[in-house]
């Protein structure tokens, strides 16, 4: 993967034919045009087929494609403006500012910026938008899956050699995020906000190798989270909000108010401390390149389930065309909403007064735990070829195994003869990426 370098280079730094008359200004872009199908969907006891990240058994080509421009200002040898727009697919091609900040050199190691900029969560996060700059479609969609890509704050970023082939880069910021987080198995989107938003990021670089590893905490917030997660999910479109309702309306009588209590403030997302870290190791060799990464994510309570991702890849580089296998792998811990409930006699005649039929409370617990969860096995080919400069055709496929008792549908209405077995889903996708 040696041309990475010249990826970087050319989609943020390096000047352009499409510079402006003004001598200090320069403009730099991107394209993803990308198509796709679900070859091997899975059916569900509804008998509906789920979607395969986001891609059905009809030809797509708008999930992953894009189109973005930056352009840069520099007002003096110190200071410059960055701006970035993108254009997605899958927003039907709404433009929003992706990126937006001053920057202001303090010395030639020590750079200022504050407004809009990529959050470093990950390896590939500061062009994780720039196809051209990676061998897959998308990096891991199941690894990558924390979707505030940008936070508005300020950061410093030290970069500094430590011998002739080892250079150090520290990254610290603080800030805050407003976004919009879509879940995974169900077609809604949390009104989300971060503050008090900080991290680090560091990473080493000796000859071909780089190791990095992250930091990040902050307080997170959905507050649209009890009027949507368990819309349509219930017999009768009941929300998690008629949940906490109906709880609070039994637990005189029930004699259990404590624990309801409990399980009510267990079912809000509201400003809840929440600390992701990641370590990765990548090797850029001439014929050789692969790249690994684990994360954890943490919550101090509340739905959400602690995640665990890893992913790994190895490529081959064969003149201007590359092969490469990947694994990625989810085992996240599920919340145990149940834990108050333990040894009380909460039976279905109790639950049906409630107003929810056909299932239990302890059912209806597991399926928002299960929601915010994801345990699963992906497997990926692909292959990469650099037909012009700045320009490369990709193939790739991805064959996803998960459990079927991590499928929500299935633990809210379990199929007859139970849930024994795995799923098995696979995404065909193609496209160009361009920098230019």
């Amino acid at each position: 993967m040696r041309y990475l370098p010249l990826i970087i280079g050319a989609a943020f730094a390096a000047p352009t034919s499409l510079v402006s008359h003004a001598a200090d200004l320069e403009f730099n872009g991107f394209l993803s045009a990308t198509g796709g199908i679900a070859l091997k969907q899975f059916e569900n006891n509804r008998g509906e087929e789920e979607d395969v990240l986001d891609y059905t058994d009809d030809l797509s080509f708008n999930n992953d494609s894009l189109f973005g421009l930056q352009a840069q200002a520099r007002l003096s040898d110190k200071t410059s403006v960055t701006g970035q727009i993108i254009s997605r697919g899958e927003d039907d091609y709404a433009t929003e500012l992706a990126w937006g900040y001053v920057s202001y050199a303090a010395t030639n190691n020590l750079t200022l910026r504050m407004g809009r900029f990529r959050t470093p969560y990950y390896t590939y996060s500061a062009f994780i938008d720039v196809g051209y700059a990676y061998p897959w479609i998308t990096p891991s969609d199941s690894f990558y899956s924390i979707q505030f890509n940008n936070i508005d704050g300020v950061d410093l970023v030290y970069n500094t050699p430590l011998t002739e082939n080892t250079e150090l880069e520290l990254q610290v910021y603080t800030g805050s995020v407003n976004d919009e987080f879509q879940l995974a198995d169900i077609d809604r989107q949390l009104v989300s906000k971060v503050r008090n938003q900080i991290g680090l990021a560091s990473t080493i670089s000796y000859g071909d190798f780089s190791f990095r590893a992250s930091i990040h905490t902050g307080d997170f917030t959905a507050e649209n989270f009890t009027s949507i997660v368990l819309e349509d999910r219930l017999e009768g479109g009941s929300t998690i909000q008629d949940l906490k309702n109906n709880l609070s309306a039994l637990a005189p009588a029930l004699g259990i108010e404590s624990i309801v209590n409990d399980i009510n403030a267990d079912l809000e997302i509201d400003e809840l401390e929440t600390r992701f870290t990641q370590a990765g190791i990548k090797y850029d060799g001439e014929r050789f390149f692969f790249v690994s990464e684990i994360n954890r994510v943490d919550f101090d309570g509340g739905p959400a389930a602690d995640q665990k991702r890893f992913h790994s890849t190895f490529g081959v580089n064969f003149g201007n065309t590359t092969v490469f296998v990947g694994y990625a792998e989810s085992d996240d811990e599920p919340a145990d909403l149940l834990k108050g409930l333990a040894g009380q006699n909460i039976d279905q005649q109790i639950f049906e007064k409630a107003g929810i039929a056909d299932t239990n409370f302890e059912s209806a617990l597991n399926a928002v735990s299960i929601t915010l969860s994801q345990i699963s096995e992906t497997v990926t080919a692909g292959i990469r070829y650099d037909f012009d400069a700045g320009a490369a055709l990709k193939i790739q496929y991805d064959a996803i195994t998960r459990p079927k008792d991590t499928i929500s549908s299935q633990i809210i209405s379990p199929a007859p003869g139970g849930l024994d077995g795995d799923s098995s889903e696979g995404v065909l996708r193609f496209g160009v990426d361009l920098v230019f």
